[in-house]
């Protein structure tokens, strides 16, 4: 915590005094605000006059820090439990979709799950794409009519004809 009695008496700051100059602005209390004992922020308290907070204030800038310190921690695990929520959901669709693109693979090419899979994992790999995208543009393909489907995946052997 610091405390400026007199910001323009108060050596430490010469800039700080200078634009406290012409302002009603006397006294600083500023209290930091942490979230998991890092520094996230600070609440700062002013007043007009000169040595204007005391003991009491001293507490009551510390209580209101650690509230806001508590809300901020409470809102960043909110941020971060909602990230995790829709991450979640898309492994989700994701595996379902991998799993179907596995099964056309499989009809295909009339291999096991475990090549399917590592077919899926090449072609993504070869095509700088993640998986999951990989595998759903062959679900969907796979339900195109063969006269509408991409020829590449004929070309590539890839496409039951």
């Amino acid at each position: 915590m610091v405390i400026s009695d007199d910001l323009l008496a108060d050596a430490r700051w010469p800039r700080l005094a200078r634009i406290a100059t012409g302002t009603t602005v006397r006294s600083v209390l500023v209290a930091p605000v942490r979230v998991d004992g890092r520094h996230a922020g600070l609440l700062t308290c002013c007043s007009s006059g000169p040595r204007a907070f005391g003991p009491g204030h001293r507490d009551a800038a510390t209580t209101l820090a650690t509230a806001a310190g508590s809300v901020l921690a409470g809102m960043f695990e909110r941020d971060r439990l909602s990230a995790l929520a829709v991450h979640l959901d898309l492994a989700l669709v994701s595996r379902q979709e991998i799993d179907e693109a596995k099964g056309v693979v499989i009809a295909q090419r009339g291999c096991t799950p475990d090549e399917a899979f590592a077919h899926l994992a090449e072609l993504s790999q070869r095509e700088n794409v993640k998986l999951r995208v990989i595998a759903h543009r062959i679900v969907v393909e796979a339900a195109l009519p063969d006269d509408v489907a991409p020829t590449r995946w004929r070309a590539h052997g890839r496409r039951a004809t």
